[in-house]
């Protein structure tokens, strides 16, 4: 074989030998960040699943996040991070906004700059504002931002309603009817825990306009399910 036709072998080689150590390159990162969410990762399933964690725990999360991204900068890690960060500023018994929440939301608001499309981060940026400023018009465009990019988010479904019902009253026309559908859903998924929100966050009359608008036949489970909850009290 000539040398030509030997150099004419060796170059798409070399091609691919270069492209195949550049993709290990761009994976490796992946797969570190990967490895160390790890350890994180069942604190952060009990979490989502409303189960108590200890201090201790949180830090934990909290530290694998800030290892993995480290790494790699992800949306939803950096989202995680922010959700560790909050749920610690929580437990204080004295919280200082730009000491305690500024992590938080600092880690949120990058994860939402490479991730927009989170409504789980949208969410915890809203219980953030909510925790720092109380300013409601604020908060209510926030959970709109949650519902826009999530609405069938199952997980997240009652703590946003929840907030939501919270600054109804300040929220727009448009934010109103992305929350009227939440409600309806939260009443098919669990009557007695949408009517203790609708209670708690003082509307009960958004959620009776909503039934007898949607399901009039309904309002007296409605009446029978509030009963059942003033005897609880």
């Amino acid at each position: 074989m000539s040398a030509a036709a030997l150099r004419r072998r060796w170059v798409p080689a070399a091609v691919v030998a270069t492209a195949a150590a550049a993709l290990i390159a761009m994976a490796v990162p992946r797969l570190v960040a990967g490895i160390l969410l790890i350890p994180g990762d069942p604190i952060l399933r009990r979490v989502l699943e409303r189960v108590s964690v200890s201090a201790a725990e949180l830090e934990r999360l909290a530290e694998s996040r800030r290892a993995a991204l480290n790494w790699h900068a992800r949306g939803r890690t950096g989202t995680d991070l922010g959700l560790a960060l909050l749920l610690r500023a929580e437990r204080m018994r004295i919280v200082v906004a730009e000491r305690d929440l500024a992590p938080a939301r600092a880690a949120i608001i990058s994860a939402l700059a490479q991730a927009p499309a989170s409504p789980h981060g949208w969410l915890r940026l809203a219980i953030l504002e909510q925790m720092a400023t109380r300013d409601a018009g604020a908060v209510a465009r926030l959970v709109e931002m949650s519902m826009l990019t999530g609405p069938a988010e199952r997980e997240i479904l009652f703590p946003r309603l929840e907030l939501a019902l919270a600054v109804w009253g300040h929220g727009t026309g448009p934010f109103r009817d992305l929350v009227r559908p939440q409600l309806d859903w939260a009443w098919r998924a669990d009557r007695t825990a949408t009517a203790r929100i609708a209670r708690r966050t003082g509307a009960l009359d958004v959620l009776r306009t909503r039934l007898a608008t949607n399901r009039p036949d309904e309002l007296p489970a409605l009446e029978r399910v509030l009963a059942r909850l003033s005897h609880e009290a």
